[in-house]
């Protein structure tokens, strides 16, 4: 994916718009103890939601379609609102707080559900491996565990849209010790290389909404463009693709939980295709999703907005929204 280009316009209207923001956020991470951060996060997000009454709408859709069936109280959904409006938010912060803590205090906050996976897989793949996660709980916070454990890894990702977030971003992630690789090209050949060298691992995220070369599969019974980046990877490189991902249990205490996954090392017949490992592996995320679905960020976000059609239209005028 090429790097996004801005005139010097653009970046002067982003940095009013965020720079601020991003500095006042600084302001009460100083002053604000972790615990009180998840609190914190949802007053904001309550207040969040006069100034983007759009996203209600947002979150009611994708939740009708992960639980057709449920109904929810007013006061249920509120809390979903207030929760989701105000998550980002709370990944920030949380992230401030983060990097400031030594491992002592950093696993005081953590429950490791199968501890021991980890460890053994990657001693079994020889310092090889590929690990799927998902937008839910604190994704970032398995950058700053798999640190502490010894285990290198390099965080592939995506830049975000607007650079002053990205580069705030990418200087927590540094301070936290994670190698971040951008989905580009030029930056994905020495990763690949270093993988298939038994020099570390990948972990990346695959459960959001994907326009460039996507599959279009079955996700809680509705199209769903994903990329197909994970097991085109784990295939090529023949290599073990695992689950980890985190959940937030209560206030400011996550768990890591961990899935054997899939050994392509061995089994790698078993899956013959991209599109059916994609499968297998969006599958587990609606168990993931269903369990929680309040832990889950991309219930803020138009995640099956993106169809065969809009993709038609917008592979003929890239300057436009693809959904």
């Amino acid at each position: 994916m090429a790097r996004r280009e801005f005139t010097i316009t653009q970046k002067i209207v982003m940095c009013i718009r965020t720079v601020p923001s991003l500095f006042f956020l600084r302001i009460i991470s100083l002053f604000c103890p972790y615990e009180k951060i998840y609190p914190l996060s949802k007053k904001i997000g309550r207040m969040l939601l006069s100034l983007f009454p759009d996203k209600k709408n947002i979150i009611k859709k994708n939740l009708a379609i992960i639980f057709p069936e449920k109904k929810y109280s007013e006061q249920e959904l509120d809390e979903i609102y207030s929760i989701i409006n105000g998550y980002e938010v709370r990944i920030l912060l949380e992230m401030m707080a983060f990097v400031r803590m030594n491992f002592q205090k950093l696993i005081s906050y953590i429950r490791i559900d199968q501890h021991d996976q980890l460890s053994k897989m990657y001693h079994e793949q020889h310092n090889s491996f590929i690990s799927c996660t998902l937008h839910y709980g604190n994704w970032e916070l398995l950058g700053f565990f798999l640190d502490q454990m010894k285990i290198p890894v390099s965080c592939l990702a995506e830049r975000i849209y607007n650079p002053w977030i990205n580069k705030f971003l990418l200087s927590l992630r540094k301070k936290a010790g994670m190698k971040i690789v951008y989905n580009e090209i030029s930056r994905m050949r020495p990763l690949l290389s270093s993988v298939r060298k038994k020099e570390g691992g990948i972990v990346l995220l695959a459960d959001q909404q994907y326009w460039f070369n996507p599959l279009f599969i079955p996700f809680f019974n509705k199209e769903a463009s994903i990329p197909q980046g994970p097991a085109g990877l784990a295939l090529k490189l023949k290599t073990n693709l695992f689950l980890m991902y985190t959940r937030l249990v209560e206030n400011g205490i996550y768990t890591i939980n961990m899935d054997a996954g899939f050994n392509l090392v061995k089994n790698r017949d078993v899956f013959l295709d991209k599109e059916q490992l994609m499968k297998t592996i969006y599958q587990k995320y609606e168990e993931i999703i269903r369990y929680d679905v309040s832990n889950w960020w991309i219930l803020g976000l138009d995640r099956w907005g993106l169809t065969r059609e809009s993709l038609k239209e917008w592979q003929k005028n890239p300057d436009c929204t693809p959904f």
